[in-house]
């Protein structure tokens, strides 16, 4: 049954110093991408090898396990149930009679680059709507450094990692300053989530970097997040405005968020393990996350809003980089509604 996807060695973390660094690498990447076709669904075969022909293309495609899925739902398969006892030619043939079927068009994404051991001409990163307007994620990065230039010059990275699904990366823009004894000295930086599959929209904002622990702890409050778009009709120059605008008043968001985080250390919680349950329920994550927020909880079981933020930036550690994302968004969403 997985003969169809193909993985690359990911999530793939980068260790560039500086933001400059990173733009480099990103665009680097970025030179893999093949051209976007948008094609009629009923003109795409698929071969008893796994791979995808597509119209006026010599060649076929793998996918990788995303662009598997997407292509399975637009037919209306779950494929791992589907085709879970499914031989490779028998996957072809149900595949090719619904494609034979489909009315839908598509637009498909693809990169030159293969995993190892699979002949194919390419690998094709996701199945989108005719109306998808991607942002690479090297012109996403040119953007924020061209906007940090005269705002801050220490640019170091983070964090930064690539997966089938997103590219995430933490730039340090402020100095170190401590809000409280109990909080620790802690830095400003600027996150940034792209997707270039359809996975998420692009965020750029605010967060703020415990030293003491390593943590990320994003504090979103208004104005904390600087651009929010989802992949529709994408202007890149209202994102460079809506950049440079934001990046005008960092130093007074940086200083509130500060208080924000301070203030969590004297908000006292009842029951640590009830608080995470619900703010898992309200922020749509998985309740299985309960039991790892609550294990780095009875580490430090520090029983105030502080202290339930840190358990679930330190449990954020050891999740994908997507999940990774949405605990940390969760924590400062937490924190602000204190």
């Amino acid at each position: 049954m997985n003969a169809a996807a193909v993985s690359f060695p990911l999530p793939r973390e980068h260790h560039d110093d500086t933001l400059a660094g990173l733009v480099g690498r990103l665009e680097a990447q970025d030179a893999l991408a093949l051209p976007d076709r948008t094609v009629p669904l009923s003109k795409l075969r698929m071969t008893a090898g796994g791979t995808l022909i597509v119209p006026a293309v010599q060649g076929s495609f793998a996918f990788t396990e995303w662009a598997r899925d997407q292509l399975a739902r637009q037919v209306g398969v779950n494929w791992p149930k589907f085709f879970e006892h499914a031989k490779p030619n028998e996957v072809a043939e149900e595949m090719n009679r619904r494609f034979s079927r489909a009315t839908e068009v598509v637009k498909l994404r693809s990169v030159s680059r293969v995993s190892e051991n699979v002949e194919a001409t390419g690998t094709i990163t996701a199945l989108v709507g005719p109306d998808y307007s991607p942002i690479a994620d090297g012109l996403v990065g040119g953007v924020l450094r061209d906007a940090l230039l005269g705002v801050n010059e220490d640019t170091k990275i983070i964090r930064c990692t690539t997966t089938d699904l997103t590219t995430s990366y933490v730039v340090r823009v402020g100095e170190k300053l401590t809000p409280n004894a109990e909080v620790g000295a802690i830095e400003a930086c600027i996150y940034v989530r792209n997707s270039g599959v359809g996975y998420a929209k692009l965020v750029v904002g605010l967060l703020l970097h415990r030293l003491a622990c390593k943590n990320g702890l994003i504090v979103s409050l208004p104005g904390a997040t600087l651009v929010r778009a989802v992949h529709r009709g994408l202007d890149l120059d209202r994102v460079r405005e809506r950049l440079a605008e934001g990046l005008k008043g960092l130093p007074e968001r940086v200083n509130t968020s500060a208080k924000v985080l301070a203030g969590s250390t004297t908000v006292e919680v009842a029951n640590a393990e009830l608080e995470v349950r619900d703010l898992l329920r309200e922020s749509r994550l998985p309740l299985r996350l309960v039991s790892s927020v609550m294990a780095s909880y009875l580490r430090e079981p520090v029983r105030t809003r502080f202290g339930v933020s840190q358990a679930l930036t330190l449990a954020a550690q050891g999740e994908s980089p997507e999940v990774r994302f949405s605990l940390e968004q969760a924590a400062g969403l937490y924190l602000a509604a204190g």
